[in-house]
């Protein structure tokens, strides 16, 4: 019996169809959507292999735990995400407009992801004594900031790295403004980023 995806044509039944590299991209990118949906601690490797008609044998083919799975799912996702935004970047004219452009792309987001932030906090959680794996995925979260810097830099402003470090910190922030408000009149993003802006932009 054989299902369609929009990726690959699955042999429910056991059968291994899909080319080796498909089978590790598929692993990685479902697991991304069924971990930013549902969280780390609801996701099992048995919900991934169901969704993708494998067995677990080829999740651990590849990966030698569910951690280290998140790890990289988290990884993949974010650079998928964030890689529009980079060139968005990267194409403005002054270091000005790129750090304006910065600030926006992360508030977007923030916004259009609301739980890309959750699933980073619990991959960090429950690798605080995975070090190896928990340093992989805090590298990218460093390169995040050593752009900051790089475009404080380029701006000419004192202590660029201390601004970045307060930027950053700031931006972090607005995953718990944008889930705990409860206000009637929910948060227009535009202002926000316009605030942002407005703060940290010499």
């Amino acid at each position: 019996m054989k299902r369609e995806t929009n990726e690959v044509v699955i042999d429910i039944g056991g059968a291994f169809e899909m080319k080796e590299q498909d089978t590790r991209e598929n692993i990685v990118s479902e697991s991304f959507r069924q971990f930013i949906n549902r969280s780390y601690h609801k996701v099992s490797i048995d919900s991934i292999c169901s969704e993708l008609g494998i067995s677990k044998g080829a999740v651990f083919h590849y990966f030698n735990s569910k951690y280290d799975l998140a790890c990289e799912s988290l990884l993949h996702g974010f650079n998928k995400l964030w890689s529009p935004h980079l060139k968005q970047i990267i194409s403005k004219g002054t270091p000005q407009e790129k750090l304006i452009q910065f600030i926006r792309s992360s508030v977007q987001m923030f916004t259009e992801h609301p739980t890309l932030r959750r699933f980073s906090y619990e991959v960090y959680e429950e690798g605080n004594n995975k070090t190896k794996r928990c340093n992989e995925w805090l590298s990218s979260y460093r390169d995040h900031m050593h752009l900051a810097t790089k475009l404080y830099e380029e701006c000419g402003v004192d202590n660029p790295e201390g601004k970045a470090r307060i930027l950053i910190a700031s931006l972090d922030g607005l995953s718990f403004l944008f889930f705990s408000d409860d206000s009637e009149k929910p948060l227009d993003c535009e202002a926000v980023s316009g605030d942002l802006v407005e703060m940290f932009v010499p």
